[in-house]
């Protein structure tokens, strides 16, 4: 792979740019992951706020079976975005370290 390149046998100009541009594809794949994750997330809650809407709009003494099943599908959903949402921050660091270690060039022409 491009980590592997001897960046010591490169004329240091083009070393450099070589270098920035493993930065910028690295920081471009972890902004695109995240983005994707936000996505995901905004996904939800519309499912969710359409759910309660849907629970609001229907909600009615004479058939509670429908609401409530609606409202324990929100529940549940809910509790999924909690999970999901304490779990990308954590992965965003794990990747971002691993990723530094792979790009910083000390590292660089070294195997990980």
């Amino acid at each position: 792979p491009s980590e592997d390149v001897s960046w010591s046998s490169l004329p240091l100009n083009l070393s450099k740019m070589g270098k920035g541009m493993l930065r910028r594809r690295n920081v471009a794949a972890l902004l695109a992951t995240e983005a994707q994750r936000e996505a995901l997330a905004a996904s939800h809650l519309i499912k969710c706020i359409s759910i309660f809407a849907d629970l609001s709009s229907n909600a009615s003494p004479k058939n509670p079976h429908t609401p409530l099943r609606n409202f324990f599908t929100l529940q549940s959903l809910l509790d999924q975005e909690q999970v999901t949402a304490a779990s990308p921050k954590d992965i965003s660091f794990q990747l971002m370290n691993i990723h530094s270690l792979r790009t910083e060039p000390e590292n660089l022409g070294k195997k990980s």
